[in-house]
């Protein structure tokens, strides 16, 4: 699967962190040799918290139907229930 792609400039802070997220998904399925099977009840939903000059921090929800860990032979490793989880993440330059 190719890396997603990263955007990293700009002011659409939602944009920025959406595809730091997504890459973030990506790159640990490759450190551990195995992927995760995610799939949500509905889209990451970020909402700007604070914007300053060399920082910016944001809440995000997020509604989980499952998510499965699979190994490289293809067997569920870890299976988590659905759930939604609350993070506030922040993105400094």
């Amino acid at each position: 699967m190719p890396a997603p792609q990263v955007i990293d400039r700009g002011n659409d802070f939602v944009a920025i962190a959406r595809s730091l997220l997504l890459f973030d998904r990506w790159i640990e399925g490759r450190r551990t040799g195995a992927h995760v099977v995610e799939v949500d009840r509905a889209p990451l939903e970020l909402t700007p918290i604070s914007v300053m000059p060399n920082v910016v921090s944001l809440r995000l929800t997020e509604h989980v139907a499952h998510r499965d860990a699979i190994d490289l032979d293809g067997r569920v490793v870890a299976r988590d229930r659905a759930r939604t989880e609350n993070y506030v993440i922040s993105i400094a330059r």
